[in-house]
């Protein structure tokens, strides 16, 4: 009883207190329409080249997006990054301003299986968050030639 009586005498308290336009408002985040997966870059790969590319871009209350200038991550694994992310396409949005996302693209190199061939799996938590994983790149995977039967003429 007492904690209600506290809580209307507070109502009529800070009842004519003036909302300011300072105090951060509540923006929707942008929503991802259309997306192609990922491909690790196959020297990045076969190079072990493993990390965490980090990509900002502000989207337009038409859906459209433009990259700002903080990127950081791998080079070799950045153009990769870039190039899917223009493969995506978000819905229009109620917001008069940009809207900032930062998308982080996670390449993994799973240590756990090996192979010579480049087979990823691909997780999403959009917008925000890819992973890519691969498995280690093992080039004693790949059939191993043999002695050929042929012999040189003359020897």
């Amino acid at each position: 009883m007492n904690a209600l009586l506290a809580f209307l005498c507070s109502l009529f308290l800070f009842a004519d207190t003036p909302v300011t336009t300072d105090a951060p408002l509540r923006t929707e985040a942008p929503r991802v329409m259309h997306f192609q997966a990922p491909n690790y870059p196959e020297m990045a790969w076969q190079s072990k080249v493993h990390g965490k590319v980090s990509l900002k871009i502000l989207v337009y209350k038409d859906g459209r997006f433009g990259f700002t200038d903080s990127v950081a991550g791998p080079p070799a694994l950045v153009g990769a990054a870039k190039e899917n992310l223009c493969s995506w396409t978000f819905a229009a949005n109620q917001s008069d301003q940009p809207l900032p996302l930062t998308v982080e693209y996670e390449y993994r190199i799973d240590k756990d299986r090996a192979s010579a061939q480049l087979n990823t799996e691909v997780t999403y938590d959009l917008p925000n968050h890819v992973t890519i994983t691969a498995p280690e790149y093992s080039p004693s995977c790949l059939c191993v030639k043999k002695k050929s039967k042929w012999k040189l003429w003359g020897k």
